[in-house]
């Protein structure tokens, strides 16, 4: 008796629902509702993520220039500066059973999502999350 392999080649292919470029859009434009459809992709084209969920590049930056027809991925979109270092602020803290709210300023620039620096009116120094344009969210 003799031993032997066969090897066959195989592709994987995954078809779902994802967000689509409509029109090109310039790196470093703001993504909106009006750049994309929606359509039937092959997911596993690609080894980065379907952004399939809004919140994840509704707003933020493309990293690169978009063509039409492309997916979003991962990677091709980053979230949106929203204010500078200096900026005027509004800082949220929230603990087990309170919430209070101050004035601050921005030491660092405010990126939605990721963690900026800020001055309290006392002139304490702390960082939280932030949230929007203006409101920065620490959670004690």
């Amino acid at each position: 008796m003799s031993r032997w392999n066969v090897s066959l080649p195989v592709t994987v292919n995954a078809y779902g629902k994802a967000w689509v470029i409509k029109n090109q859009v310039a790196s470093g434009a703001v993504l909106t509702a009006n750049d994309v459809v929606e359509a039937e992709v092959n997911w596993a084209e690609e080894s980065s993520q379907v952004l399939r969920d809004g919140s994840l590049w509704m707003g933020h930056v493309a990293t690169r220039q978009l063509t039409t027809g492309q997916t979003l991925r991962q990677g091709m979109v980053k979230p949106a500066q929203v204010f500078q270092a200096g900026t005027q602020v509004r800082v949220f803290a929230q603990g087990a059973g309170f919430q209070i709210s101050s004035d601050a300023q921005a030491l660092s620039a405010g990126v939605i999502g990721q963690i900026a620096r800020v001055r309290m009116e006392n002139g304490r120094i702390s960082s939280g999350t932030v949230v929007d344009a203006r409101t920065v969210k620490i959670d004690l």
